[in-house]
């Protein structure tokens, strides 16, 4: 799949820099098809002469007159002027059929694009990073504590199974550990 950046600009995997900017899918335009009008039928309307002398033409509207006091033709061609109309006829002829329209479209190409974060983007981006960070240490420490918390109560089982020491020693050491479980814990 193709990676463009914000501009168009076709680029190579190698040139992401994701601590500056992301990849998110995304969609290219090749090509734009515009809108086609639907164009009904174009026609035109013909007669049919027929003469007396046998014979017969079909003439469009443009070619002949009427006149509509008398009722008589005249021809643009001066020969069928001096033939004598027998018969008539009428037809519609199609120039151009009827062509359905179509909705514009476009041809598109999945691509992933190369958006760069924003100013405010990259200072949420640090202000986490320090977060989790500042969570890390705060784990580990929790841990040294535990860890040595640990360590005091086998001290305190092993003077207590030895029978040595005093009590107050003894209380000391567990009020000490119930201090960290309870940093520890959060109380």
């Amino acid at each position: 799949m193709r990676i463009l950046d914000e501009q168009d600009n076709e680029i190579q995997e190698s040139d992401v820099d994701f601590s500056k900017g992301h990849l998110e899918q995304d969609w290219y335009c090749i090509a734009h098809h515009p809108e086609i009008p639907s164009s009904g039928p174009i026609t035109h309307f013909e007669t049919l002469f027929k003469f007396d002398d046998g014979t017969s033409v079909w003439l469009k509207n443009d070619e002949y007159k009427v006149d509509p006091k008398t009722d008589t033709y005249t021809f643009n061609d001066d020969e069928l002027n001096e033939k004598t109309i027998v018969g008539m006829d009428g037809r519609q002829v199609e120039d151009q059929p009827y062509v359905e329209g179509q909705h514009e479209w476009f041809e598109n190409e999945e691509i992933l694009r190369y958006k760069l974060y924003t100013e405010g983007e990259l200072q949420l981006i640090e202000a986490r990073a320090n977060q989790r960070k500042t969570e890390s240490e705060e784990r580990e420490r929790k841990n040294t504590e535990y860890n040595g918390l640990l360590s005091s109560m086998d001290d305190v089982l092993l003077v207590m199974a030895e029978g040595e020491g005093s009590t107050s020693d003894l209380e000391n050491q567990i009020n000490d550990i119930n201090l960290v479980l309870a940093d520890l814990i959060g109380e």
